[in-house]
């Protein structure tokens, strides 16, 4: 779609036209087979992509429990499709607080919990950026936040990090996104004790001894 439209903006305007895109989208939701859940998200991502205006983030609201519920069913078989989703998510949501109550809903919870559970260092990190949007929208989020056990993974992450005692340039924002989730959990006393209780001070103080990428430093700051 983006390469027939790419030089026709006729045709891109009548895609990306409210009636025509909701139109599409009621109709892949309800198409039949075995693609229709990633080809909903993949034209979700062409509108973004296309463009991230008003109009199409009204459509990406309009049915945004098609796409929550196409985001559930998907799973964990596309991490680029997931990473691509959930940063649109993060985009609505600053474009429109008020999607919050569909975002935090139990079966987008499911959905975030599983990918928390990908192997994907992008999929993680997108999950931890999507998670610190929520909270800083409405802490009301945080009971939900604590049925994912995220700080039982943040910890094991952490801790795989600091027993290699390397940190690739590729994984630097994946870690920020660790730190930077962290650091604001630990303003509620109530999180700063289970931080303490998973060891996750003693990880971070470890990182401090031989990761020398002052961004990385930086958020480790921010969160002590």
């Amino acid at each position: 779609l983006l390469l027939l439209t790419h030089d026709q903006e006729k045709l891109r305007s009548n895609l990306i036209d409210p009636a025509n895109g909701s139109s599409t989208v009621v109709a892949l939701a309800h198409a039949e087979g075995p693609f229709k859940d990633r080809l909903l998200l993949v034209f979700v991502g062409f509108l973004h992509k296309v463009e991230a205006s008003a109009a199409n983030y009204q459509i990406i609201k309009e049915h945004l429990p098609l796409f929550l519920e196409a985001f559930h069913r998907v799973g964990q078989e596309n991490d680029s499709l997931t990473c691509m989703t959930i940063n649109i998510f993060r985009n609505l949501l600053a474009f429109d607080p008020s999607s919050f109550a569909h975002l935090c809903n139990p079966s987008s919870f499911s959905a975030l919990k599983e990918h928390f559970q990908s192997k994907n260092k992008a999929t993680i990190k997108q999950v931890l950026l999507l998670l610190s949007d929520l909270i800083a929208s409405d802490d009301s989020v945080l009971e939900l936040v604590e049925q994912m056990n995220v700080l039982e993974r943040i910890a094991g992450n952490l801790e795989r990090v600091a027993k290699n005692k390397l940190v690739k340039q590729k994984d630097c924002e994946y870690l920020i996104a660790h730190l930077a989730l962290l650091a604001q959990l630990s303003l509620l006393s109530s999180w700063r004790i289970d931080i303490v209780k998973h060891a996750i001070l003693q990880h971070v103080l470890q990182l401090l001894t031989f990761c020398n990428n002052s961004n990385i430093v930086i958020a480790i700051c921010n969160f002590l």
